[in-house]
């Protein structure tokens, strides 16, 4: 008598036997990873930073703005974007607070829909193209873009509108060599 081979209630790609894993990507840097940030979106960004410090012990968180003097390059939607928001980022980077401040924007579709909570995660890659290719073969469109904030004008993130299928917006984003120094520090 033939056994079926894997489980036929599991995920194609997923194994139940312990020790054997899905199989890599083939992609290297942005597939088949877990994300590098998690993303929450708030109308009241010291009120959701001091939860976060409380609940996790995150501390002290810095705190950026992106207007259209420090972000040179905006769109949403396939439109020109005029968005602004403050930023808090917890140490290390691993988590991220948005507050939209102007300005439609996937941080202010995710508030208005869901209220304050986790909007997006976040993958830091060197080159944007290839991940515009795969979103593009898998059916997934851009919904917003933002870039040129680096002190020497570099610097890039993508959102990607995956909240249909996965509940959250996917940012990849390439890094600027040298950041803007933050507005301020929120230490609770």
């Amino acid at each position: 008598m033939r056994k079926p081979v894997g489980d036929p209630l599991l995920p194609r790609g997923v194994s139940a036997v312990p020790g054997m894993e899905a199989p890599a990507s083939r992609a290297p840097g942005f597939l088949g990873r877990p994300p590098d940030q998690l993303g929450f979106v708030t109308g009241d960004l010291a009120s959701t930073v001091g939860a976060l410090a409380r609940a996790w012990g995150f501390g002290p968180w810095e705190v950026y703005e992106y207007t259209a003097a420090t972000l040179r390059q905006r769109s949403y939607r396939g439109s020109p974007g005029v968005f602004e928001s403050r930023n808090a980022v917890a140490p290390g980077g691993r988590l991220g607070v948005v507050q939209p401040v102007t300005g439609p924007s996937v941080h202010a579709d995710a508030l208005r829909a869901r209220g304050p909570g986790l909007a997006y995660v976040t993958w830091f890659v060197t080159d944007l193209r290839p991940v515009a290719e795969h979103m593009a073969r898998a059916g997934i469109g851009e919904a917003m873009r933002g870039g040129g904030h680096g002190v020497d004008g570099d610097g890039e993130f993508v959102y990607f509108d995956t909240v249909g299928s996965l509940g959250v917006y996917s940012q990849y984003a390439v890094a600027p060599a040298r950041r803007h120094p933050p507005i301020g520090n929120l230490e609770f």
